[in-house]
């Protein structure tokens, strides 16, 4: 009998650490109403640009963007990407045609790791790219198509309390958007390193 409760116990210790994180909700899409008058202007918003002078709101499931988290003061590093299932999962929103630059992961409540507890504060970024790759990883170093950052910013997580504590419908306004530009070619990497290097040795000898 004292096993029983013993196990029972220790089955139950075992759930609540598996689901002691923080939850948020993968979509963006906040309306910017300081214009007067209000327009549909989104802030949050993931845009392209091809260095050539085009710009313009990412509009195709070519487009993919990714969640990362990280703990209050980690570095982008550090950050690791989530999904509905928890950390060190692959789960990204292809951007709909029909929502230019919006994206959403719908009902489904994205997982933090460990380290934030529900409703706890969290460091998130997003990651954009472009084609069939399946992470953001593995876009950067194939050095084709379109990738960009977010900056990192802090959000508030759900999860606490009973019934728990639902999080924001969107990433919120702290998520100002990201820019996804051409992977530089390696050659233009090499060109700008020895360019700087130039430049070092004429300084050097100035």
């Amino acid at each position: 009998m004292k096993k029983a409760i013993l196990l029972a116990a220790l089955t139950v210790g075992l759930s609540a650490s598996v689901f002691a994180q923080g939850t948020i909700k993968f979509a963006n899409g906040v309306q910017n109403t300081n214009t007067t008058p209000a327009t549909p202007y989104n802030t949050d918003l993931v845009r392209t640009n091809d260095l050539q002078g085009h710009t313009g709101l990412a509009a195709s499931t070519f487009f993919h963007v990714a969640l990362y988290w990280g703990i209050t003061g980690s570095t982008e590093a550090q950050l690791v990407v989530i999904a509905a299932t928890g950390t060190g999962t692959t789960s990204v929103g292809g951007l709909s045609p029909a929502l230019p630059g919006r994206f959403s992961g719908g009902t489904a409540l994205w997982v933090t790791g460990n380290g934030t507890p529900p409703s706890g504060d969290a460091v998130f970024q997003v990651r954009g790219w472009s084609g069939n790759f399946a992470s953001y990883e593995a876009a950067y170093a194939a050095g084709t198509g379109y990738i960009g950052v977010s900056t990192m910013f802090s959000a508030h997580t759900g999860g606490a309390g009973s019934p728990p504590e639902t999080p924001a419908s969107t990433l919120g306004t702290a998520f100002t958007g990201l820019t996804i530009s051409p992977v530089p070619e390696p050659s233009t990497i090499a060109l700008g390193g020895l360019g700087a290097a130039a430049l070092l040795l004429f300084r050097r000898r100035k």
